[in-house]
């Protein structure tokens, strides 16, 4: 058996079935994402981060991998101006990896 084999190749799987694609957006859940695309989260808030002892384990391990991915060089779609000062406090994010549904 092949163990490990569908996690050692996403990446190259992935970059098959995007076709060149530019952007990727994705959550923690899909830590790897297609070889040559910019990687895009999108951030609701940062409670789980901020306060883990208010969520379950599952929620601050999924915050977790978002965090990873942000500190790997991911860019952020923040859900608010608001959010996105956050996310840009609380990671130090430069401005060219931080977008805000909210505006600028």
């Amino acid at each position: 058996m092949r163990l490990g084999w569908e996690a050692g190749s996403r990446s190259v799987r992935l970059s098959r079935l995007a076709g060149g694609a530019a952007v990727y957006h994705h959550s923690g859940v899909q830590p790897e994402f297609p070889q040559g695309c910019r990687s895009v989260i999108t951030m609701y808030d940062l409670s789980a981060l901020e306060n883990p002892e208010w969520h379950t384990e599952e929620t601050t391990a999924f915050a977790s991998a978002e965090a990873d991915l942000i500190r790997a060089g991911s860019s952020v779609m923040a859900i608010s101006n608001w959010t996105g000062r956050k996310v840009k406090d609380y990671f130090g994010l430069p401005e060219d990896r931080l977008y805000s549904a909210g505006g600028a």
